[in-house]
């Protein structure tokens, strides 16, 4: 049976709700503050390359592949979603276009770029497409080492900067994430996890170095960015093993993880229904209150949406990547 880290669901949740936080800053004309401006950058240092580490952990397994079997998963778990989703985004968009941030790119966009709205989902898509192909003449060889070097300097140099076809250029950036996760996965139980769980002293000095500088400094260079994404993903880890089970942080934070695919699909729709009642209709000025109110309101609303409504089905669970309530 397939051993499952209840951190790492935990660690999606966390995640989940730092990207509803960090789109919380998404308005036209907004007045960025020294606190939103630590916040909004600190969260954007880290925590798309979190989801990308966690499934490279998670896809480091001592099975032979099943191609039949892998990819049939991959197109059920994050293909049928991310075509729902954007045939679901196409009427918004096309009706309503003064209401959204931009227009419907097309088929051509959908099947060859990835949207705006789902680019994670075609990127990790994407990554899982060549994954038996690095996972069996890469990953498990002696030199796996090397694609890692490689990956780097590439990105590094930014070779693939202007290949946007398939998203390639972002596959490129966080398939290093994918790496790591996947490389340590022999060393996260024994090493990491039990490490960070009994020395509490480098969870204080990771967690103060990470966030006094990171919003600073991540995006001066390609390294800068790599060293605090990683100590980002840590800093997560560091929290998730300390929230204590049978609590109602645990249950939530596990209830975000395990369904963070479907908060993530419906979030732009909820984010374009309070932004329009929040600027047009309330018409609310001051920073703190607009940012805190989207945010709060958005995280309930899908919370509520998924917990009531979306895991009740099976048939909206399996269109939104939902994981079906057992009754």
């Amino acid at each position: 049976m397939k051993e499952r880290y209840k951190e790492l669901d935990l660690m999606k949740g966390i995640g989940i709700i730092l990207v509803y936080i960090g789109h919380s800053f998404n308005f036209p004309n907004f007045r960025w503050t020294k606190i939103l401006f630590f916040l909004g950058n600190t969260i954007y240092s880290f925590h798309m390359p979190l989801f990308f580490f966690i499934s490279g952990l998670l896809s480091n397994t001592n099975n032979e592949i099943n191609l039949e079997k892998f990819y049939k998963g991959k197109i059920k778990r994050l293909l049928i979603p991310y075509f729902f989703i954007n045939l679901i985004d196409f009427i918004p968009r096309t009706l309503l276009p003064n209401l959204v941030n931009s227009e419907f790119g097309g088929i051509k966009e959908v099947l060859f770029y990835g949207t705006k709205i789902s680019w994670f989902v075609y990127t990790l898509f994407i990554i899982f497409m060549i994954f038996p192909f690095l996972d069996t003449y890469i990953l498990k060889k002696d030199r796996y080492y090397l694609f890692g070097i490689v990956l780097i300097i590439v990105n590094y140099l930014k070779i693939f900067e202007n290949i946007e076809i398939f998203s390639f250029k972002i596959v490129v950036s966080y398939l290093l994430y994918f790496y790591i996760g996947y490389i340590i996965k022999p060393l996260y139980k024994e090493k990491i996890k039990n490490g960070i769980e009994s020395k509490n002293l480098i969870f204080l000095i990771t967690s103060i170095v990470f966030l006094s500088l990171s919003y600073k400094y991540f995006y001066l260079s390609y390294f800068n960015s790599v060293i605090f994404a990683i100590l980002g993903i840590l800093f997560v880890l560091n929290i998730s093993l300390r929230i204590k089970e049978d609590t109602i942080t645990y249950r939530a934070f596990n209830f975000l993880g395990i369904n963070s695919l479907t908060f993530y699909l419906i979030e732009g729709f909820i984010t374009v229904v309070y932004r329009v009642i929040l600027l047009r209709i309330i018409s609310i000025e001051y920073s703190y209150l607009l940012v805190s109110t989207f945010f709060i309101l958005r995280v309930i609303t899908a919370y509520v949406v998924v917990k009531l409504i979306v895991v009740k089905s099976s048939v909206l669970s399996f269109l939104l990547g939902a994981s079906v309530e057992k009754k």
